[in-house]
């Protein structure tokens, strides 16, 4: 086989569905445009709206891949472009490993940039509107090698991605992090086992709705390989009463309760917040929680208080809805 003919099975191609049947595969728009060599698809995402995403990589003159990007609707694609702020040079590389649209014109894409062969940093990247973002080092990976591997995105400004990052020991540990109203928190290890050998944790993960996902996948273990799946929690907060006075809250008591939609009893601790002030921390009993008003700890006013679940026995944190509280004169 030629040269010639391994770039060609090599080169990205596209196709659509019309009425139950695919089209014809095409190159994708713009291809020729960034590399007269390889390239691939590595993912594709489409909401129920029609949009879509999708993403892979090409090779650049030194023969590095590099990631690049595409917006769709309805199966009309725009030329690909190289993910804005990813190219790097000297013999650096990067690439996308996943991609999730929301209906609303909103995508991700994850992957992993790195400068040279051997310092992978974990990246993401947002499509508004058919517009891509510059992409950003996930927030609280470090400088340890870190790659992203999946993305899943129930509604815009609201997803979870998955990925692995390479410990003090050189072991690849799971990472977990989401987005919550437009703003991607800090990574931070998936509680529960570890890998314990020198081995690139593979990860998944699927939201149903914002705050509720399922991530999957596989450790090394002393005793070999094994598949691990974890459950996001969603934190309920109720209050017996959402108006007190000034001085007499502790009449209001707040009931917290962290409950798994597939079952168990998440352990850990809850912090209770109004705003960006922390309230209290309170620790769960059999998933549940308690905590009464001390007086005069707010001044009157109008609060959105908020219960946030640290992660604990294999379940993920996360945020609840606000509660409207109210302290009157």
């Amino acid at each position: 086989m030629s040269i010639t003919k391994i770039r060609m099975l090599l080169a990205a191609a596209v196709t659509s569905p019309v009425l139950g049947h695919w089209a014809p595969a095409a190159p994708v728009p713009g291809m020729p445009a960034l590399t007269s060599t390889s390239s691939k698809v590595s993912a594709v995402s489409c909401a129920p709206s029609a949009d879509c995403a999708i993403g892979g990589t090409y090779d650049d003159t030194l023969g590095n891949p590099q990631a690049w990007v595409a917006s769709g609707h309805a199966g009309t694609w725009s030329n690909a472009i190289a993910l804005p702020g990813s190219i790097t040079t000297g013999g650096g590389h990067s690439e996308i490993n996943a991609v999730s649209c929301a209906t609303g014109n909103y995508c991700v894409a994850v992957g992993e940039t790195s400068t040279d062969q051997f310092s992978d940093r974990a990246t993401l990247a947002v499509d508004l509107g058919g517009t891509w973002q510059q992409a950003m080092i996930l927030p609280g990976v470090g400088t340890s090698s870190s790659q992203a591997l999946s993305v899943s995105c129930p509604s815009p400004g609201n997803c979870a991605a998955r990925g692995f990052y390479t410990d003090a020991s050189g072991n690849g540990q799971v990472f977990t992090t989401d987005e919550v109203n437009g703003v991607w928190g800090s990574a931070a290890k998936l509680p529960g086992q570890s890998s314990q050998g020198h081995f690139s944790t593979q990860s998944h993960v699927s939201c149903w709705s914002a705050g509720n996902c399922v991530t999957g996948g596989v450790v090394a273990t002393t005793t070999g390989l094994q598949a691990i799946v974890s459950v996001e929690s969603p934190a309920a907060l109720a209050a017996n009463t959402a108006t007190v006075k000034f001085g007499q809250e502790q009449s209001a008591q707040l009931a917290i309760k962290v409950k798994p939609e597939t079952g168990g009893t998440p352990a850990g601790q809850v912090t209770v917040s109004a705003g960006q002030t922390t309230l209290a921390v309170v620790t769960l009993k059999r998933g549940k929680a308690t905590w009464t008003f001390p007086p005069k700890k707010l001044r009157p006013g109008t609060y959105q208080l908020t219960a946030t679940y640290a992660s604990s026995n294999g379940y993920d944190p996360v945020t609840s809805a606000k509660k409207k509280f109210v302290v009157t004169k």
